[in-house]
């Protein structure tokens, strides 16, 4: 693996893939000081242009041919209605997120500059930062959207073929592009909780090795205990002052991502409820008689509610995550208070 400087770099295959795909016009940058700069990219802004004319454009046309994938399966009850509110509800999130990814989230850099921060801050208590790990999961994350993707539209253009019906090819890259979008706004957010919680994770390391005496001041010759201990109170105040800087990371991350990701789960969760109606009424209306088409129908109905539904669990499986591991530390403190013999060290936890 590459010897990544920081965060920033670690994601330089993320950031090829969202300029490739207009999702990066504005990128972030990073000089020798570790200080972060925004930088305008002209093939960003020019993949960006044409993937956002192309989804207005069989916006449009879907809109006015009245294009429509789910009815070729089963005439709904609500007719024409349910795909009109799919439109309006894929465009205004569309909207709003071909602003937030390619713009806001690059300029307003803030949040990945305190990460940044902390990690210089752990370092300087030589604690290693393993930033290949960030760039593992970047790629995994890219690779996952890509096959994601590519997998439910194969599966809707099989469905369809088989039942012999027109293929409405701009409502689905209009679907396609609606599911990239959330994916990519959203994987913004994962990105992020998976750094704070290594962070987190890495000062409970410390801290656990300083409760079971097994921190490099306790397995070096060291000339006096008092001494000893004054080592490792600074590192307590060192974690203290990093355990601040990553709860300030956390507030900046709900300033930054959290109106998108309400947003986010209140379409999915608008989706969900609309698909399964379409699925009681099919049902209902004795749609499973025709086993063929009715087996076609639940792919898509399911696959819908499963995106929409993985995208709420992921959100809240992260947030989970990230808030049980900043806990940990509270807990870990609580029994050096209690269980560690240097009555300096406790006193230093306790202050």
């Amino acid at each position: 693996m590459k010897n990544y400087r920081n965060v920033i770099d670690s994601i330089y295959f993320a950031k090829n893939i969202k300029i490739l795909t207009g999702f990066a016009v504005v990128t972030m940058e990073c000089d020798s000081d570790n200080r972060i700069f925004t930088k305008f990219s002209l093939l960003g802004f020019v993949t960006y242009t044409i993937w956002l004319v192309i989804y207005f454009y069989v916006s449009y046309i879907s809109f006015c041919e009245d294009q429509t994938i789910l009815r070729s399966l089963h005439n709904t009850q609500l007719k024409h209605y349910g795909d009109v509110f799919e439109r309006i509800v894929s465009i205004i999130y569309a909207i709003y997120a071909m602003w937030k990814v390619p713009f806001n989230i690059s300029l307003t850099h803030g949040y990945i500059q305190e990460i940044i921060d902390v990690d210089r801050a752990i370092e300087k208590i030589y604690v290693p930062i393993d930033h290949g790990k960030s760039a593992r999961v970047t790629f995994f994350n890219a690779t996952l959207q890509i096959v994601v993707s590519a997998a439910r539209l194969l599966t809707v253009w099989i469905t369809l073929k088989n039942v012999e019906t027109h293929i409405p090819t701009e409502v689905m890259v209009r679907v396609a592009f609606y599911d990239a979008v959330v994916m990519v706004t959203t994987s913004h957010y994962y990105l992020y909780l998976i750094l704070l919680k290594d962070r987190y994770n890495m000062i409970n390391k410390l801290l656990r090795d300083i409760k079971e005496r097994k921190a490099w001041e306790y397995t070096v010759y060291v000339r006096s205990d008092e001494l000893q201990d004054k080592y490792v109170c600074e590192k307590i105040k060192a974690c203290a002052r990093i355990y601040g800087m990553l709860y300030n990371a956390h507030r900046t991350a709900k300033l930054m991502f959290g109106f998108a990701l309400l947003l986010t789960m209140l379409f999915c969760l608008l989706y969900i409820i609309l698909y399964l109606f379409y699925f009681m009424e099919a049902t209902a209306s004795g749609l499973f008689h025709d086993t063929r088409r009715y087996v076609y129908f639940l792919i898509y109905v399911f696959w819908q509610i499963a995106y929409s539904l993985g995208v709420i669990y992921f959100s809240i499986y992260f947030s989970e995550g990230t808030v049980k591991e900043a806990s940990v530390t509270s807990y870990i403190t609580h029994e050096i208070i209690n269980y560690h013999r240097s009555p300096a060290v406790k006193a230093e936890v306790r202050g």
